[in-house]
């Protein structure tokens, strides 16, 4: 899935003005199940655009 800062500043006008369901420019409706899940997914857009990942658990490696 490819994310761009434009993308980006539209799920943050969303969040910002409460609004969690819209129409994309090729006429496809998104909506997201809440703000929170709104948030999250802003915060993954912003991870990916800036090369990280998110997260996911720890890895410890037993060294014998």
């Amino acid at each position: 899935m490819a994310f761009t800062a434009a993308g980006l500043a539209q799920l943050e006008e969303m969040y910002e003005t409460g609004v969690i369901e819209s129409e994309t420019a090729d006429g496809k409706r998104v909506k997201f199940a809440s703000e929170a899940d709104l948030w999250r997914r802003i915060q993954k857009v912003k991870r990916a655009l800036n090369g990280k990942r998110a997260k996911v658990g720890v890895f410890s490696p037993q060294i014998d």
